[in-house]
Order: C-alpha cells, then sequence, then structure tokens
C-alpha cells in the first residue's frame, strides 16, 4: 500500500481508504451482487435461441439443404417465484451497498483517529524545532560570555542542562512522530478489530 503521508489530510486519507483490503472487498461485494441481480433479472426476459444446420445428401445429385431453427421462450407464470428471487437480490444489492459504506466510514475514523495522533506529533515536533533555533544562537553567546570570563558560568551550565532536556525531549517527539506515521500506515492494511457484516 502507497499512502503519502505528506499530502495532506485529505488526500492520505482517501488514498489509505480506497486501498484498504475490507473497502475493496466490499465493493467487490457490491459489484457481485449487482451482477447477480442483473443476472437474475434477465430472466423475465425472452429468450431467444438459434441453431443453423446444413448439409449435404448426395455429391452426385448435388443436393444440400440448410436449415434454421429459431426459438424463443419467456416464463409464463412460475407462481412469483421468480419475482421474489429478484426481490432478494435486490435487497442483497442494497445491503452489500450499505456494508460498502459502512465499511468506508468505520476505516475513515480509524484513520482519522490514527491522523490525530500524527498531527500531534508533527505540532510538537514542529515547536520544538522552533524553540531550538532560537535557543541554539543564545545558547552560543552564553559560552563566549563564559569563556571571556564576564559572565556566571553557573548560568551557562544551566541553560545548557535546559537545552539538554529539549534535545531529549526532540528525541523523543520525533520517534513519538514516525511511530504515529507508521500506525497510519499500518491502520489502512490491518483489518479490523470489528468484524465486517458478512451478508
Amino acid at each position: 500500500m502507497k499512502v503519502l503521508v505528506d499530502a495532506g489530510f485529505i488526500k492520505a486519507i482517501l488514498q489509505a481508504i480506497d486501498q484498504s483490503p475490507d473497502v475493496l472487498a466490499a465493493e467487490n461485494e457490491v459489484a457481485a451482487s449487482r451482477a447477480k441481480l442483473s443476472t437474475t433479472e434477465a430472466g423475465r426476459d425472452t429468450q431467444f435461441k438459434a441453431t443453423a444446420l446444413g448439409g449435404v445428401e448426395d455429391l452426385s445429385d448435388e443436393t444440400a439443404g440448410v436449415a434454421a431453427i429459431l426459438a424463443a421462450n419467456r416464463m409464463l407464470y412460475d407462481g412469483g417465484i421468480l419475482e421474489a428471487k429478484i426481490d432478494s437480490d435486490r435487497f442483497y444489492s442494497r445491503a452489500a451497498e450499505q456494508v460498502y459504506l459502512a465499511v468506508r466510514g468505520e476505516r475513515a475514523f480509524t484513520l482519522s483517529r490514527s491522523w490525530i495522533e500524527l498531527e500531534k506529533y508533527q505540532s510538537l515536533k514542529d515547536l520544538i524545532d522552533s524553540r531550538l533555533s532560537v535557543l541554539d544562537p543564545l545558547l552560543v553567546q552564553l559560552e563566549k560570555i563564559a569563556v571571556a570570563g564576564v559572565g556566571d558560568v553557573s548560568q551557562v551550565a544551566q541553560a545548557q542542562r535546559v537545552v539538554s532536556t529539549i534535545i531529549v525531549a526532540e528525541t523523543e517527539v520525533s520517534q513519538g512522530y514516525e511511530q504515529a506515521k507508521i500506525a497510519f500506515l499500518n491502520d489502512g492494511t490491518i483489518r479490523l478489530r470489528h468484524a465486517t457484516p458478512q451478508l
């Protein structure tokens, strides 16, 4: 399965839904139920059958013949069996369509939850990166002041500890982001915990 997470929420969700095995199976079930309904409805139509025959009786007399047989059959009355079967197949087809919509909805819900985790870690990662970009030049200046002997060495050490804590948090958030990204990609391929309704 190939999902472009960086393409944005809507595109990523739609790609993951459209490639989900559960959604594809439900979509195939809809197509099969529609085909079955069409086949059953064809039983109401007049059925034509044509046969062509040809032959030679005697080569010396040059006697040859061709015959064609055309037959047409139409159900006149079967006690309502065909209509009942058509109704049954029609309801089955509608049920398959509803199952398909339910599976798509459930998949969208599951993927949306995964996307929220992904967005949370992305926001945290961006926030930490912006804070570090501000703190790095400040830390360099504090080190220069400490080396020059103008500033307090304990304050520089304290600032370094704060930056180190932020860097550790950045590593944890980056790991969380990568895990959330993998979880989002896996949610598109892992079967739902709840059983898909079967008809």
